[in-house]
């Protein structure tokens, strides 16, 4: 983020706030073919690893996925991961790994999952949303005041009269 400080003429310059660096990539949007192909690696290596580990409740893995896919490429990668997710669901808690045929308590846990997937991913991609709209107008607004702040140093300096420099 930039913040404004006194000068040494008093005028008003800017400066990066090296904190604001952090959570750069909150900053930009992806381009969508990116967002997907990015979160179709993440979400398998995810699924790969929820294999390897023999972790028995998988889905609480992949919606950390899904979080950060969201947050990272925005309503793309959010939906891309929210397919990987509804699948795997389907196929975790199915008999047989059939995808179709659920036991009544699994299909419960099925339509809680579901919705919970779907909470998730539209509240996390929206903030990405804002937030890129919110550091474009950041962005713009910084400009236009360092646009502002160099007529300001140029007017403290010249005489408005004359038009010559007062100051050295």
């Amino acid at each position: 983020m930039i913040f404004p400080r006194r000068g040494a003429l008093g005028g008003v310059e800017m400066k990066e706030n090296a904190g604001g660096k952090g959570f750069g990539f909150l900053r930009y949007q992806f381009p969508a073919g990116i967002s997907v192909l990015a979160t179709l690696g993440v979400m398998a290596l995810l699924i790969a690893c929820v294999y390897g580990f023999h972790i028995p409740n998988p889905n609480m893995v992949l919606i950390a996925g899904l979080v950060v896919c969201s947050a990272t490429f925005g309503y793309a990668g959010g939906l891309t991961a929210t397919a990987v997710m509804v699948a795997y669901t389907l196929y975790f808690f199915s008999e047989g790994n059939s995808f179709v045929t659920f036991t009544p308590q699994n299909l419960t846990k099925v339509w809680v999952s579901l919705f919970g997937i779907l909470v998730d991913m539209v509240f996390v991609s929206e903030l990405k949303r804002r937030s890129v709209r919110a550091f474009r107008e950041v962005e713009a607004l910084s400009e236009e005041l360092r646009s502002d702040n160099d007529q300001l140093q140029q007017i403290s300096v010249t005489d408005g009269l004359t038009g010559i420099k007062n100051r050295l």
